[in-house]
């Protein structure tokens, strides 16, 4: 367990990451970026009414301890740990040291891993867990006490498998930091651990050297600096005796660069007195022509004047006119704007209507197409029923044919017979007469006789011909009478549907010609849509790219601008860059991101390296080190990236915020991630605020930050805030990333680029414009188009559905027609019969003619010579026979009739039945077209009413917009009679500025004549012309001033001076005044670092003397209670500075001389190392102590001693002690055991005094006993 005393004293650690843990709520300050601790405040001695203690460890599988080993309960007082070696007793120290922190070396272990348990019961274990509960108690008389309500809590601390650990409190997963503040707030130093004395390290103290050897070794020296705790002025002291080093330096650096500017400015002084005087002569000519130049406007400004007294006049006028243009053409606009909008409601009704009336006669054609066909159908119905009353008549009539023809032809043949005896009455008569008078024409009568009898045989046969010929024309015309009536009416239907069909052909190429334009016009329509939609979607892509590369072109000459003006050493740096010289030189950090405006003064004023310049390797930055110092340009402060590598995955976690509060590093915003460890080097996880107010709750809460507000104000985690002043750091970091590497000829390019991009929105714009013209075009033809269109197939649909009823017609005609139509063999025999008796009939009439024309010959002769006998009976007789042949032909045709009625009565029949149908089908396709047009009507006094509606409402619209009309016209003229009135007060305006104009000619003339003079700077002479006044311009004599010009222009001719040399005398004298003040301000900083050394070495030496006083009586005093008698006393070996050789610890056993504690016997050694360490105790109190074996080299006598010191201390701190001495733990109040069974630790609490504490009350119950039998015993008496 023992350790080597000449090495630091371990801090506490969190995850094995060692921390500085400062829990002091001080706050120091920073002296030139050094940190410079605050003093230290003494911790308040006095008894506190509460203190802290330990109830119990409770130990989870930690080294030789099993599951759930629990140490305790402890006494508030004094406890003893005892058992064998080996046992595990030194692991309770080890436990504790684990909760507080400690490394695994520190509790003998190489890592975390190795402090799990290990045996062969719990073999396999995965990690470990030591818990320590503590409680705030309120002392009572004896071993009692009461605990503070709601004051216990518990620290634990588990292990992994892994190394990893994690600590809790309460159950609740913390960092240490928070755990270590929870214990020293009671008082447990964290920070030197002092209350815990390990085994081994009292002899170490007394092995201690005055002082360390080196930084990493500890002596007396550190041992007390540690405890009075000025160790933390060691590092401020050691910075700032570097920065002494460094500012002296630097200072005789810049005393030698002064001396040499002073030279400089000695030989300068003689050329620069000559510039002078040539300039001074300048300076005359320039003043003589100031004033001259300012008469001469002076006398300008008089006439122009007047000018413009006369154009105010006109302006005054031309206001109230123009203003009062503006109000009628304003209300000129709105009157339009007005009627634009009524117009425009108006075409809207009115296109309405038009849709109203399209529909309208849509409905009407059809309606009248329905009527028309009703009408037709109606007519064909009442023709059908009166050919069916015919028919019927007809049909009557033939079934009475054959009675009445055979009554007639009775009638007939009596009528025959009767004629026939008169004929041959008659020819007896004409017989006896021919007799009479047959001696005078006997040879004519016998011609006559003969001619007759022949004529007599032939009339019967032209009689009978005539009668076959007409009997079989009558039999030919009957039977084809009924197919012509019906092939006539099939024609007209024919005729009809060949009619609708070419209608229907014609409306069905209108129809597929529109199906075909429509397309390719929507096609084209859509097409040029599109594509005025691309053209209008590219040329709003290409401004976007415009204003986008014309601004990344300005950002671009920006950045080299301001590149350019950061100065001579970065300007050097990237030039190499851009030659390829240095490639891994990345520019200035603050150019290399982009913040957001907002940020501007926090991150200028938090960043301190952002005019650091970036490079990818040291090796870089050596080589442009050397580049500097080769040609002499300057200092830059370089950032390595390969060094900040390491800070790479701390820079890409997000860290929790208070308030959520944004981390400054996270809005940076770079172009390249290599450079963003730079950024996290130069801020680390500095957060931003919005005020001072946000800013310090935190930047000191529970956990501490670095944090910035909006205004600059910064502050540290030590405490430290600055801000104030007029002034704020801002523009050091631009809103975006500046490119300082960029060629000119990119630049070029770009504006190129742009041009090109132009242009193209040029030919875009024209295009656009095309393609709309080509729109409204093609927009009114394609509406057109589908109005006829839809025309068109309403009207072809009308077809359509009509030709199936023509075609049913048709099919019906045909039937008609078909069952009509007469046989054709028969037809044909009839026709050839009819032919036959024709050619009979014509030869027998021929002959007859011939004989009859002999016989006319012979009566002729006959009546010469009769005079006339015959005439009368001849008459008669010729009468006779007429009404014979009448009779025969009738008889004949009432035979005919008889015997076609029959097959007409059939054919008539079933013609009757075919009109019935055809009356039936009208009827029905009546009142189908009927109820069509009852529902077109209903839909037609809908639309008309509607049209009614609009038709008012356009009326009424009408009628208002003439009003308005008649305002606008009325407007309108007095608008251009107001604009006529304008043109003539602009004419004279015209006249007037050209005046005007004139003036401001010569007035600008002699202003640029006076801006080209300008005076030299010369020192006691005005550096800037002389602006006259009206008074100085009339009272200065003009003569004079030419006379003086002229005199100092013929002077100035003889001179020639170095200009150039007041040039380099002011820049010198510049310099020299800058390396003045550097120097003042090298020597003010070193003054200012040099007084806060001393401050802070006697600040350090009265803090160390002042605790170096109060540890040396009370180790006098311990010493002297431990030995009974000794001495012991602490002396500086260097009384001059203690720090320089540090403290030497002399004691003086009782009865023995003074000797340095190095040569004491073990014992004695011991003895004094408890005395300081008791001192200390004194010195730095703790509600607890912690104690290993601190008894192992001491006699009995003094372990006694030792304990019953320990003993009393116990009223104010627990102790916990470790040990195996009898004279020790036999005065504790609690006793806990360490025992081993199977290789694992367990432990048992005992109180040494319960066995005491029984006896003594029995032994007061025995007394008590025989008081009261004593009692009874008198009483009984």
């Amino acid at each position: 367990m023992t350790e080597n005393r000449g090495k630091k004293r371990e801090h506490p650690d969190n995850s094995q990451v060692e921390e500085d843990l400062n829990f002091s709520d001080e706050e120091g300050i920073y002296v030139d970026d050094i940190y410079i601790p605050p003093p230290l405040k003494r911790r308040n001695v006095e008894k506190s009414q509460t203190r802290l203690i330990i109830t119990k460890i409770v130990n989870n599988y930690f080294k030789s301890y099993a599951e759930n080993v629990v140490l305790g309960p402890f006494s508030k007082c004094f406890n003893a740990i005892i058992g064998p070696n080996g046992s595990g007793k030194s692991n309770v120290i080890d436990s504790m040291l684990f909760v507080f922190g400690y490394r695994a070396t520190r509790m003998r272990c190489k890592k975390l891993s190795v402090l799990i348990h290990n045996s062969e019961r719990y073999p396999n274990v995965q990690s470990c867990n030591v818990a320590v509960h503590f409680c705030e108690i309120v002392d009572k008389p004896g071993e009692e006490y009461e605990v503070v309500p709601g004051s216990e809590f518990v620290v634990s601390r588990t292990a992994n498998r892994d190394n990893s650990s994690f600590y809790e409190l309460n159950g609740r997963r913390v960092q240490f930091k928070e755990i270590g503040k929870l214990l020293k707030g009671h008082g447990i130093d964290i920070d030197t651990n002092r209350f815990l004395i390990l085994q081994g390290e009292v002899e170490e103290i007394a092995m201690m050297k005055c002082k360390g050897a080196n930084e990493n070794e500890i002596g007396m020296l550190e041992y007390l600096e540690d405890i009075i705790g000025t160790h933390r002025y060691k590092k401020p002291l050691e910075q700032l005796n570097e920065r002494i080093e460094y500012l002296s330096d630097l200072r005789t650096e810049k005393l030698n660069r002064l001396t040499l500017i002073e030279k400089q400015l000695e030989q300068l002084k003689g050329p620069m007195e000559e510039a002078l005087t040539f300039l001074k002569t300048e300076n005359k000519i320039a003043v003589c022509k100031n004033f001259l130049h300012q008469k001469e406007l002076h006398d300008l400004e008089a006439e122009v004047k007047e000018v413009e007294e006369d154009k105010a006049k006109l302006t005054q006028s031309r206001d109230g006119l123009i203003a009062e243009l503006k109000t009628i053409s304003d209300e000129k606009i709105e009157k339009e704007k007005i009627l634009k909008q009524e117009a425009g409601k108006y075409e809207k009704l009115q296109q309405k209507k038009d849709q109203l009336k399209d529909a309208f006669n849509a409905a009407d054609k059809k309606d009248a197409q329905l009527q028309a066909e009703m009408t037709n159908t109606n007519n064909n119905r009442k023709k059908f029923k009166q050919q069916l009353e015919d028919e019927k008549k007809k049909l009557i009539k033939l079934q009475k044919v054959p009675e009445e023809n055979a009554k007639l032809i009775g009638e007939c043949e009596k009528r025959e017979r009767d004629l026939t005896s008169q004929h041959e009455k008659l020819q007896a008569e004409k017989a006896k007469l021919m007799e009479n008078i047959g001696h005078e024409t006997k040879d004519l009568q016998v011609k006559k006789e003969q001619f007759e009898t022949k004529l007599g045989k032939l009339k019967k046969t032209v009689d009978t011909t005539k009668n076959e010929y007409d009997l079989a024309s009558t039999q030919l015309n009957f039977a084809r009478s009924s197919e012509e009536t019906e092939q006539e009416k099939l024609n007209q239907l024919r005729e009809t549907i060949k009619n609708k069909e070419a209608c229907i052909k014609e409306r069905s190429g209108e129809v597929s010609q529109l199906k075909k334009k429509i397309p390719l016009t929507e096609k084209s329509l859509n097409d040029a849509q599109h594509e005025l939609d691309a053209v209008k979607s590219e040329q709003n892509q290409i401004e976007h790219e415009i204003r986008r590369q014309r601004m990344s072109l300005e950002e671009t000459r920006a950045s080299m601008n301001s590149s350019k003006s950061r100065g001579r050493v970065l300007d050097a740096l990237m030039q190499q860059k851009r030659e390829g010289k240095c490639p891994g030189l990345y520019g200035r950090l603050g150019d290399l991101g982009g913040i957001d405006q907002k940020y501007d003064v926090a991150i200028s004023t938090a960043c301190g390296p952002l005019d650091n310049v970036v490079v990818d390797t040291a090796d870089t930055a050596a080589w442009c080190i050397d580049f500097l110092k080769t040609h002499g340009i300057g200092r830059v402060t370089f950032i390595a990236l390969d060094k900040q590598e390491y800070l790479r995955e701390r820079a890409n976690t997000r860290i929790q915020t208070p308030e959520n509060v944004h981390r400054l590093y996270d809005l940076i915003q770079v172009q390249d991630d290599t450079v963003k460890t730079a950024f996290y080097y130069a801020l680390r996880d500095t957060l931003v605020a919005d005020d001072l107010d946000q800013g310090t709750r935190i930047a000191f809460g529970a956990q501490r930050f670095r944090v910035v507000t909006l205004k600059g104000e910064i502050m540290e985690p030590s405490g430290t805030m600055s801000g104030g002043g007029k002034t704020v750091s801002r523009g050091r970091m631009g809103r975006t990333v500046l490119t300082s590497t960029v060629d000119p000829k990119e630049l070029e390019k770009m504006q190129v680029n742009i041009e090109k991009k132009e242009e193209r929105l040029r030919q875009l714009t024209q295009k656009m414009n095309s393609l709309e013209s080509q729109i409204r075009t093609l927009k009114p033809e394609f509406d057109q188009m589908r109005i006829n269109y839809e025309k068109f197939s309403k009207d072809l649909q009308s077809l359509n559905e009509e030709q199936p009823l023509l075609y049913q017609k048709l099919r019906q005609q045909e039937t008609v027609a078909k069952s009509t139509k007469s046989d054709p063999k028969e037809i044909k025999k009839l026709a050839a019969i009819v032919d036959e008796k024709k050619a009979e009939y014509e030869k027998a009439l021929n002959i007859m003619k011939e004989i009859q024309d002999e016989v006319d010959n012979l009566n002729k002769a006959i009546k010469e010579k009769t005079s006339g006998k015959l005439v009368g009976v001849e008459k008669k007789i010729d009468e006779a026979v007429k009404m014979i042949e009448k009779c025969k032909t009738e008889i004949t045709r009432l035979k005919v009739a008889i015997t076609t009625s029959q097959r007409n009565v059939d054919k008539t029949t079933q013609k009757i039945a075919t009109l019935e149908q055809n009356i039936v089908d009208c009827e029905n396709r009546l009142r189908t077209m009927k109820q069509e047009r009852d529902e077109i009507e209903a839909d037609g006094q809908q639309l008309l009413k509607c049209i009614e509606d609009i038709t008012e409402k356009l009326t009424q619209g009408k009628d208002d917009n003439v009003a308005l009309k008649e305002e606008v016209t009325v407007l309108t003229s007095k608008e251009k009679e107001l604009l006529l009135k304008k043109v003539d007060i602009d004419q004279a305006f015209k006249a007037i500025n050209k005046k005007v104009q004139d003036y401001k000619t010569t007035t600008n003339h002699l202003y640029a004549k006076l801006k080209q003079l300008k005076v030299h700077d010369v020192p006691e002479e005005p550096s800037e012309l002389k602006t006259y006044t009206e008074e100085e311009l009339e009272s200065i004599n003009v003569e004079q001033i030419k006379l003086d010009l002229h005199a100092a222009q013929t002077a100035i001719k003889d001179m020639e001076p170095n200009l150039n040399v007041i040039e380099e005398y002011r820049v010198s004298q510049n310099v020299y005044m800058e390396r003045s003040r550097d120097v003042e301000e090298v020597t003010r900083r070193r003054s200012e670092v040099k007084n806060v050394l001393d401050n802070v070495k006697t600040q350090r030496r009265n803090e160390f003397m002042q605790g170096y006083n109060t540890i040396r009586l009370k180790l006098k005093e311990m010493y002297q209670m431990i030995t009974l008698g000794g001495d012991a006393d602490f002396e500086i070996v260097d009384p001059c500075d203690p720090f320089a050789e540090g403290v030497q610890l002399n004691v003086r056993p009782p009865r023995k001389c003074w000797k340095t504690i190095s040569n004491l016997s073990g014992g004695e050694k011991t003895l004094s190392s408890l005395a300081l360490v008791f001192a200390l105790h004194y010195y730095k109190p703790s509600p607890l102590y912690v104690m290993d074996e601190i008894d192992a080299a001491l006699d009995f006598k003094n372990v006694s001693i030792v304990a019953h010191y320990i003993k009393e201390r116990t009223k104010d701190a627990q102790f916990i002690i470790i040990s195996l001495r009898a004279n020790m733990f036999e005065l504790c109040d609690l006793l806990v055991g360490i025992y081993k069974i199977f290789n694992c630790t367990r432990s048992i609490t005992v109180d040494p005094h319960a066995f005491e504490k029984e006896r003594k009350q029995q032994n007061g119950e025995n007394k008590e006993n025989q008081v009261e039998q004593n009692g009874i015993v008198n009483g009984n008496c």
